[in-house]
């Protein structure tokens, strides 16, 4: 279901750049400073070598896509608005091109864009200046609702991609991390069902702002992952012991008992999905959720005690998130 979204979201771009281009809008792509150097660039969590670099800079300079109309004055600098170009056009034009969604490329074009000034030691400090590169990337104006679309999905594909990176470096450390990841990925397919048949409904229509609902949706669950995987990765690798918080009360089964009332408040829509159809991807849902849990479940017990303390506390975290998006009944998306 996915890949419709994705659709509406290539559509959307291919008829921003066709009526910004019609409207007379002169913007080009390899005519502004955009601050890339072919060199040897360090990228936090890899280094990119000089015949990579100069491959991508001519990639990024035969994009398309013109920004907010080709405005600048929507950007901090030119170099930001090259950046964003590149990555929507690279991204999201034409289905998106998947060597440029590879990690290296993401870390490569953002350290070219906001380049860290020398070697960070610190894991945690390292993932410090990437998210101040990704926020200041997306911290630029919107000129349209073309704009706000494609911004808001580069904001919830630059969440995935710190995920990514969060779990490459928990994997680094001890391999047993590697067995969550494949059942988040099933909880994010499973939620992605609940969203078709409980938010957008059998007609299919949202409006022009359905993409992004559809984003925000993906991000908060990109969210959630990311907060249990900084407290555990950051406790291994720099010692940083996680903010003390006590949502003891929150629980597997807490959540369990919430997808129940949940369910049972499900009433009848007039020329949509039935009650049984909604209930039973809400079920989906929750047995993929309950599934991650039990994968959490069983590597806790190949951990340290130390480690074992502060990963239950993140599982208790991922546990709150999630009762207080159950709990909300998915309104955030629908208002």
């Amino acid at each position: 279901m996915s890949n419709y979204i994705y659709k509406i979201l290539s559509t959307c771009l291919a008829a921003a750049c066709f009526l910004q281009t019609a409207a007379g809008q002169l913007w080009r792509r390899a005519d502004i400073d955009d601050g890339l150097v072919a060199k040897d660039t360090y990228c936090l969590f890899s280094s990119i070598r000089l015949g990579q670099s100069i491959e991508w800079i001519e990639i990024c300079r035969n994009t398309l896509h013109i920004p907010c109309d080709g405005n600048a004055n929507y950007f901090h600098d030119s170099r930001q608005m090259a950046a964003v170009a590149d990555f929507i056009s690279l991204w999201y034009r034409g289905g998106g091109d998947p060597y440029c969604k590879n990690n290296d490329f993401t870390l490569w074009r953002l350290s070219s864009y906001m380049p860290p000034h020398k070697y960070i030691h610190s894991t945690k400090e390292r993932f410090d200046f990437l998210n101040r590169q990704i926020n200041n990337l997306l911290d630029y104006e919107k000129s349209s609702q073309w704009d706000y679309n494609l911004g808001s999905w580069l904001e919830m594909d630059m969440e995935a991609f710190v995920v990514r990176m969060l779990e490459k470096e928990l994997i680094k450390i001890n391999p047993i991390f590697r067995t969550e990841a494949p059942a988040f990925k099933e909880y994010m397919d499973a939620a992605e069902t609940v969203y078709y048949y409980l938010i957008v409904g059998k007609d299919g229509y949202q409006g022009s702002s359905s993409t992004m609902r559809w984003a925000a949706y993906r991000k908060d669950r990109y969210t959630m992952m990311r907060q249990a995987l900084e407290g555990i990765l950051f406790y291994l690798s720099d010692g940083i012991v996680p903010p003390e918080r006590d949502p003891s009360e929150f629980t597997v089964e807490l959540v369990n008992r919430e997808y129940d009332s949940y369910i049972k408040e499900l009433t009848y829509l007039e020329n949509d999905y039935t009650v049984e159809e909604r209930s039973d991807v809400l079920d989906a849902e929750r047995a993929a959720w309950n599934k991650w849990m039990e994968i959490r479940a069983e590597m806790v017990q190949a951990l340290h005690e130390d480690q074992r303390r502060v990963y239950l506390q993140q599982t208790r975290t991922l546990c709150l998130i999630k009762y207080q998006m159950i709990k909300d009944r998915n309104n955030k998306y629908l208002k």
